[in-house]
This record gives C-alpha cells, structure tokens and sequence, in this order.
C-alpha cells in the first residue's frame, strides 16, 4: 500500500463536539417541533371528524329526499289513477242504466241509441284524458303504430297499405298504448 493511502486511512475524522447548552437548544427545537406537529395533528383529526360528520348528515339527507320522492310519486301516481276513475264513473253509471232499460224495452232503436250515446261519452273521456285513437286506415304501415296480423294479395291496393282496422290501437301523449291490430295489402 502506498504511503499516501495509509494516511488517508489514518486521518482522524473530525467530530463536532457540542456543548451542554447546544444539546439544550437542539432538544428545546424539536420539542417545539413535537408540539408544533402533535397541534397539526390534533387540527386535522378535528378536521376530519367535521368532514365525516358533514359526510353523515349529507347521507341521511339523502335518504330522507329518497324516500320522499318515492313517496310523493305514490301519491302522484294515486292521484292520476283516482282522476281516470273518476271520469270513467259517469259512463259506467250510464252504461247501469243503458243494461236496465235494455231488459225493461223492446224497442231496439232505444237499446241503440243508448248505447250510442255511452258510447260516445266513453270517447269524450279517453280525448279529456289525452288518449288519442291511431288512424290507420289507407295509411302506410307502420310498425311503431300498427301490427300486422292478416296480409292480401290484391292488386286493387297500394303496396303496404292498411286496408282494415281489425282492432284499434291508441297513443297517450305519443306512446303507444295499444298498437292497432290491421290487415295489410301486399
């Protein structure tokens, strides 16, 4: 080994030596340090258990608006289904009384005209409702309105045409409630 390694190997390394006092400061600085850090800490737990607490209350808001609009539209819901009943009621009194004077005449142009006339309220409450009959006849066919359950052959029509209603079909504020059931020319 050469010589200059074997001093570099023997030199003495320097250690700062600190007085009692210089201890004193360095500990006075991370007590303050300790208590400075020991605040932080209590400041975010605080923090934090302010946010879990909102977090909580927010939850049960929540639940409580839940359950609140299921509620309210059950009642809606009850309240619309009570309206159609209701403006149903006065055909079905009338129809009571079409079904007894039916058995109590034998006139027929009677008989008919009663029931032309319930008839005739029925419609007047399925308009004031917003239910809509579905014209079809000698209209295009149109899935999203008809369905198609009898083709013909025939070439007196128009290719895809509705030549019969068979049953018909209704919409409520454009919905189909009911497709109309109709006989197509092909």
């Amino acid at each position: 080994m050469s010589k200059e390694k074997k001093d570099s190997i023997n030199e003495e390394v320097e250690i700062p030596i600190t007085s009692e006092e210089e201890v004193k400061k360095n500990d006075k600085k991370e007590k303050k340090q300790i208590s400075k850090l020991e605040k932080k800490i209590k400041e975010l737990d605080e923090k934090n258990k302010e946010s879990v607490d909102s977090f909580k209350r927010l939850a049960a808001e929540f639940d409580n608006f839940r359950k609140r609009t299921i509620k309210e539209k059950e009642q809606i819901y009850t309240s619309a289904t009570n309206d159609v009943i209701d403006s149903f009621l006065p055909v079905i009194d009338n129809m009571e009384t079409a079904n007894k004077s039916v058995h109590k005449s034998d006139d027929i142009a009677d008989v008919l005209k009663g029931f032309e006339l319930v008839y005739r309220q029925f419609n007047e409450v399925l308009e004031k409702i917003g239910v809509e009959p579905i014209e079809c006849l000698d209209e295009d066919f149109d899935p999203e309105l008809h369905n198609a359950v009898m083709h013909i052959e025939d070439e007196k029509y128009e290719q895809n045409k509705v030549i019969e209603e068979l049953q018909k079909g209704y919409t409520y504020k454009g919905k189909v409630i009911r497709h109309s059931m109709v006989k197509v020319a092909n």
